[in-house]
């Protein structure tokens, strides 16, 4: 067992992808003074069923797996807005999370001629926003995807041409919400010991639009500080930078996305080695196809080259997605997630199928 490297079984309940936290568009203009009376309510509950079939026996569950309501509100101008996600399960989506309700993002916003600019929780932008999957990937395990953190953001998108614009991100992110999906001793979020502080957050993205087909290039760079408490290990910084692309030809699309780490090398047995934190190449890929207006294909894949725990470690997440109408819609998962030291056996995971059932409103 490669220590903090291993959390088959903590992690089988944990094991599910966190679906996207992007605001949902605003409805009708309402006065700033209107914004308590007249927010604009939407959401999505999920049921889910984790159906394990490891060698070693596994309990399956099924779950309420939460219910997710976005409130919404623009001011009558159209400039300033507020946002908000409030999440609810039966019990704590992680074991360092403080409550079962908590918010997935909840800021203010105004509408500038840089861009739109948000203050509050907000969600880290670097590398793809998802990958589409419902069971979730390494880079969302080891807290890279989808983490919310307190502070700023500028984001935008520009016309270059006619076929041509680039979209943009800039944070500034001074606090960490530990809130995110990190599987409990892998990340900051999850490290009570630790906090992030003094971190920033670019993204540039062009992309080019020929009808419906179009190809977009993301670069992307992120600095944050991971600040210990006295006898648990030395400060440092931990860096990334990430290159990714999507071609969208219509029914089909595909997307790949590497980035690399620059954290602590810690060895597995060191008492402080978290993989989150560890030096590594990450790598992210996948395709779907819309093989009708009710079914999509889907095959998710990433993995990681873990520089001071000598490992590699690799995750399938072939899907397909049925949407009976616009509100309501299944997903069939099968998850295979290995890890392989580099001195010693491979070493299963987790091996599960798993159903979801979405319904939004």
């Amino acid at each position: 067992m490669a220590g903090g490297l291993l959390l088959a079984g903590a992690a089988a309940r944990a094991l599910a992808e966190e679906p996207s936290l992007s605001a949902v568009s605003s409805g009708e203009p309402v006065l700033m003074g209107d914004l308590n009376s007249r927010l604009k309510i939407s959401g999505s509950a999920y049921l889910f069923d984790y159906i394990p079939t490891l060698s070693v026996p596994s309990q399956d569950f099924f779950e309420a797996y939460g219910l997710f309501l976005n409130l919404d509100s623009v001011s009558q101008d159209n400039i300033y807005g507020f946002h908000a996600q409030l999440r609810l399960r039966d019990s704590k989506l992680r074991s360092f999370y403080l409550s079962n309700v908590w918010f997935g993002e909840i800021y203010a916003y105004a509408r500038t001629p840089l861009g739109e600019v948000k203050v509050g929780k907000v969600v880290r932008k670097v590398g793809l926003s998802w990958d589409g999957s419902f069971f979730a990937n390494l880079q969302y395990f080891n807290g890279l995807k989808l983490v919310p953190d307190y502070g700023a953001e500028l984001m935008g998108n520009r016309p270059i041409n006619r076929t041509m614009s680039l979209d943009y991100s800039f944070q500034y992110l001074n606090s960490n919400a530990r809130t995110d999906g990190a599987l409990p001793g892998r990340d900051v979020e999850s490290d009570p010991h630790a906090s992030l502080s003094d971190a920033y957050a670019v993204r540039l993205a062009p992309t080019c639009r020929m009808g419906e087909k179009s190809l977009s290039m993301g670069l992307s760079g992120f600095s944050g500080e991971i600040n210990r408490l006295a006898g648990f290990g030395d400060p440092f910084r931990i860096r990334q930078a990430a290159l990714d692309a999507t071609l969208d030809l219509g029914p089909a699309a595909a997307y790949a996305e590497y980035l690399y780490q620059w954290g602590e090398r810690d060895d597995a047995q060191h008492p402080f080695s978290h993989p989150g934190y560890d030096e590594g190449a990450y790598l992210l890929a996948g395709t779907h196809w819309q093989i009708s207006s009710l079914i999509r294909l889907r095959v998710n894949y990433s993995q990681v080259r873990y520089i001071g725990q000598q490992a590699m470690e690799r995750e399938w997440v072939p899907g397909v997605l049925v949407s009976l109408s616009r509100s309501l819609s299944f997903i069939a998962e099968y998850d295979d997630w290995r890890l392989f030291p580099d001195s010693g056996g491979e070493q299963v995971i987790d091996k599960s199928t798993n159903l979801v059932a979405d319904y939004s409103f």
